[in-house]
Parts: structure tokens; sequence; C-alpha cells
């Protein structure tokens, strides 16, 4: 996914408009969990600040997971808002490198943008996927979708650790 910075990277101030579309295969993304629903867009601006140049775009990709209580596939779409910095200076790079600051570098006349945004997709994906927010699961006995169908396992089951409490009573005086 490149972007060609010729014309930009020539002099300080210089600005750039791109859009891109690129239709992400499993082994550019290399997480099996997460399916591709469609390409992947990304809209922004391109800017030369000097010693960098600043990529600033809107990122949009569909997404189909499964939901960590039912098991369901559905569909996610992420969008996020990206501002990165690159530059094609060694010493630059490296001495930016030392501040933990996160610099991409480029050579030539293109910055390969892949690499950036499958890493902001992982950053920004929620701890769980839900299908909806009071997803009830499945039965962690019988295994039915509690969303569709109620089941009675879980008042018939006791905890065989807890049993032996189940007999005990109070005395109130």
């Amino acid at each position: 996914m490149l972007i060609n910075v010729g014309k930009v990277k020539i002099a300080a101030g210089k600005k750039q408009d791109f859009s891109l579309q690129y239709e992400l295969k499993e082994s550019d993304f290399g997480y099996e969990d997460l399916k591709l629903k469609g390409p992947l867009s990304f809209n922004g601006e391109i800017e030369n600040l000097g010693k960098f140049l600043q990529v600033k775009g809107h990122l949009q990709v569909d997404l189909l997971v499964q939901c960590d209580r039912c098991l369901k596939e559905f569909p996610y779409g992420l969008t996020l808002d990206i501002e990165e910095s690159f530059t094609n200076r060694q010493d630059v790079w490296e001495a930016e490198n030392e501040e933990d600051k996160e610099i991409y570098f480029f050579s030539g006349d293109s910055i390969d943008v892949l690499e950036m945004l499958v890493k902001q997709i992982y950053l920004n994906l929620p701890m769980r996927f839900l299908c909806q927010p009071d997803c009830k699961g499945l039965c962690p006995h019988c295994g039915i979708d509690l969303n569709e169908k109620e089941c009675h396992c879980a008042e018939e089951q006791i905890d065989p650790r807890w049993a032996v409490l189940k007999d005990f009573k109070f005395d109130k005086e």
C-alpha cells in the first residue's frame, strides 16, 4: 500500500491528499481469528514537516469476528483517525527511536503504510468482541445459546465443592 511522496518530500510545508483502497490478504493481517469483510480504506493528507513526513488520515475496515460469549460470527466495523510520522533520514530515525517515539522509516519516493495500518488495527481492537452488549452467551453445562433459548441447567447443577453447604442450617436465637 504505497503513497507516492516524490513531490511532497522536496520542501517543507508541501502537502498532498491521498485515497487508498486495499484488499487485505490473510498473510498481510496474520491474525486468524479475524476475517476481513471488505477492503481497507485509508484517506487523508501527507505533509512535509522538515525532518518528517506526517501522515494524517481516516482508516475504515470491516471485519468478521466471533463473539466471545456465544461464538456467533458478526460484522465489526472499525474506523480510526491516524496520525503517524515517517522519515527517510537515518540520523533522525535513530535519534527519535532512542526517545521511544514511533517513527517509521522509508526510502525512495514512496511510503508503504500497510505495516503501520495493520499495527493500528491491532492496537485498537477491543479486548473482547460481543455481538451485543447484553449477550447472554452459552450455557456452561448444555451449550445452548442463551440468547435464543432458556435452559434450566444452572438451577439443577450445584458445584460439588459447595454441595456440603447445601444442608447447613443456621440456628437463629
